[in-house]
């Protein structure tokens, strides 16, 4: 009788789990993060591509690349509403012409019209002497015949508003000639950071790039393990205790530094013919607690946008008055 009793009591427990579990895997369960914002106030994802190459097939090692990307990487992701959920790396190897134009279209079907795109190149760069265009060079490159480059105009085709459908895309190419995106138009004229020009900044679509030269060598030597033109970009990055930050501001806290401490000048504009605005730019959100988890930073992120929204109320009620 006892057996029979444990036996009944055993039946009754195994029923309870298989009834019971259901709800408790319900609650413990791992709730999915979304991918941006969402509400009224979504604003879009923030997106990372970075690409370093140290190691060529055929061309000289450089030194800082890799670690320039991953280096960017890390402060973007803990100081800035960056994850790693929407960051896309190449290295070496892995940094093919196939695998980086395969990324760019990745980009092109995945990214929405409200997000923010960021594409940083760390490897070497060439000049046509015959076409005159600039190019990066994959890692595989061989370096008699250009048939394995990324042209500038490669790049560019994927930039444009009607590919990659992003609200903003900002272009940061540390490599040789790099400046030549900037050729044969004119850059965007910088003007003084105000909360009116944010405002603006923020609500005109936007394609620009920040280059570590124009059309010259730049230096693969630096600081810290990192290029100089990088050494500099981080270091502003790092020091910045704005909520909102502009590309343009960082290129006018770089430019001097870069050229005192090496031959190269820093250039920031517009690309022409990508679909974007005169005045528009990326904005950079800081975070306001590194530490905090995911789902927080959302909220934060949602009352920064909030705050950067009122702006333009608070401009109408001063002129108002």
């Amino acid at each position: 009788m006892l057996k029979k009793n444990k036996f009944i009591y055993l039946i009754i427990f195994l029923l309870a789990i298989f009834i019971i579990s259901p709800a408790v895997a319900q609650e413990r369960g791992i709730v999915p993060v979304p991918n941006a914002p969402a509400g009224k106030l979504n604003k879009g994802q923030n997106w990372l591509f970075v690409i370093g190459i140290n190691k060529y097939n055929h061309w000289p090692v450089l030194k800082s690349a890799v670690n320039d990307a991953k280096s960017l990487k890390k402060v973007l992701t803990s100081r800035y509403y960056f994850d790693d959920e929407h960051t896309i790396e190449l290295y070496d190897k892995e940094a093919t012409r196939e695998g980086i134009l395969e990324k760019l279209r990745y980009l092109a079907t995945h990214v929405k019209p409200d997000d923010s795109v960021m594409i940083f190149y760390a490897g070497h760069g060439h000049i046509d002497p015959i076409t005159k265009v600039g190019s990066w060079i994959p890692v595989e490159s061989e370096t008699k015949t250009t048939a394995s480059y990324l042209s500038n105009f490669d790049i560019k085709s994927y930039l444009k508003i009607d590919a990659i459908k992003a609200k903003h895309i900002l272009l940061i190419s540390d490599s040789c000639f790099a400046g030549e995106f900037f050729r044969s138009y004119r850059n965007s004229p910088l003007a003084m950071t105000t909360k009116k020009h944010i405002k603006e900044a923020y609500k005109l679509p936007s394609r620009t790039a920040l280059t570590s030269g124009g059309l010259e060598p730049v230096s693969d030597e630096g600081f810290g393990g990192n290029s100089i033109f990088t050494y500099y970009l981080l270091a502003a990055l790092k020091a910045n205790s704005r909520s909102f930050l502009l590309p343009s501001d960082i290129f006018l806290k770089i430019k001097e530094d870069v050229a005192e401490n090496a031959s190269q000048l820093p250039r920031f504009g517009r690309i022409a013919g990508t679909g974007g605005q005169q005045g528009g730019e990326m904005v950079f959100f800081l975070r306001r607690d590194a530490s905090l988890r995911y789902e927080s930073t959302l909220l934060d992120k949602q009352k920064q946008i909030k705050e950067l929204e009122k702006l333009e109320e608070n401009e109408r009620l001063e002129e108002e008055k």
